[in-house]
């Protein structure tokens, strides 16, 4: 009986933070048609938005003493989020367009990001420095991209600038706002709603604490990441899907690695510092060389993240299990 009330809840909590992610996309598009913000700049705000359970999932873990499920929860996340963010839509938009000015800004920032995560995690004595290194790259990301792109495009040639991407309809202003901080708050609730019930129905199941730490808990909580990129991409912002995907992932790492980095040295078991690590890196840099290939991510490419993340899933669970 317990087992099935737990299992009611796990899918409320999914159909909550789905919907509310549906909301938050639809919210920040009016708000980013009434500012004229690009598509870079909407992906960033729904990054931000949907971000909230991954980094809080892994705060939690990390101060609580469980710093294998604090990090799994990152790692896992990132690498989930280039297959199930990034490929899904891809798949789902039948390709993903963006452009150099992007590509150098958002995922140069996320591959120095995971540069310094990789060092943190093989050298965890060092975690003050390092911690401080994250957090402040991060901050200096933000500034750049809060940066108007017309300004940081004029030293860039015309190929290289972002076009607005917004096609939704305006709605007043005010409303916007309110939706959207209301769909943040309801995300955040059925995230953590999903964490929970997933923590509660580990042992009733039988699954094992990697499969936990490294897979359900990093896959619930980047669930309305998914919705929101993969909603993005149907409603042809291509861009701003992209852009979701490098900022939720720079985010994960930043606050959720960055800030428990300050207090207590983070020790990483030997697949975190070696498969997980080392993939997270791999994946980064093959989305990136695909998107700039032409600039466009194929739905056949698309399926190629999708495989690596399935490779990954074997390799996590079987050999270094």
């Amino acid at each position: 009986m317990h087992e099935a009330v737990s299992g009611v809840l796990w899918l409320l909590g999914l159909a909550a933070a789905l919907t509310a992610s549906e909301m938050l996309v639809r919210a920040v598009s009016s708000l980013g048609h009434h500012h004229g913000l690009s598509g870079t700049h909407l992906g960033i705000l729904v990054a931000l938005g949907a971000d909230g359970p991954e980094v809080t999932s892994a705060l939690i873990a990390t101060f609580g003493g469980s710093q294998a499920i604090g990090l799994g929860v990152v790692t896992g996340s990132n690498i989930y989020n280039l297959a199930g963010l990034l490929g899904l839509a891809a798949i789902v938009a039948s390709g993903l367009g963006t452009n150099r000015l992007q590509l150098l800004i958002d995922g140069g920032a996320n591959v120095v990001l995971t540069l310094v995560l990789l060092v943190l995690l093989q050298l965890p004595a060092m975690h003050l420095p390092l911690s401080i290194t994250l957090l402040g790259l991060f901050a200096v990301y933000v500034v750049v991209a809060s940066l108007p792109r017309e300004r940081l495009a004029e030293a860039f040639p015309e190929s290289w600038r972002p076009r607005l991407s917004t096609h939704e309809e305006p709605s007043p202003l005010r409303h916007a706002a309110l939706i959207a901080a209301a769909a943040v708050a309801v995300i955040v609730a059925g995230s953590e709603l999903l964490v929970r019930t997933s923590i509660t129905l580990r042992p009733m199941l039988h699954v094992s604490p990697p499969v936990v730490s490294d897979f359900a808990l990093p896959v619930a909580t980047s669930l309305p990441n998914t919705w929101a990129a993969v909603s993005l991409a149907r409603k042809r912002m291509a861009t701003a899907a992209v852009a979701a995907t490098f900022n939720s992932n720079s985010i994960n790492i930043a606050l959720g690695v960055g800030i428990p980095g300050l207090v207590v040295a983070l020790h990483a078991s030997h697949a975190a510092r070696t498969l997980d690590a080392g993939w997270l890196l791999g994946m980064t840099l093959v989305a990136l060389a695909l998107l700039a290939t032409r600039r466009n991510l194929t739905a056949r490419e698309g399926w190629l993240l999708v495989a690596l993340y399935g490779v990954f899933a074997v390799l996590r669970l079987t050999i270094f299990a």
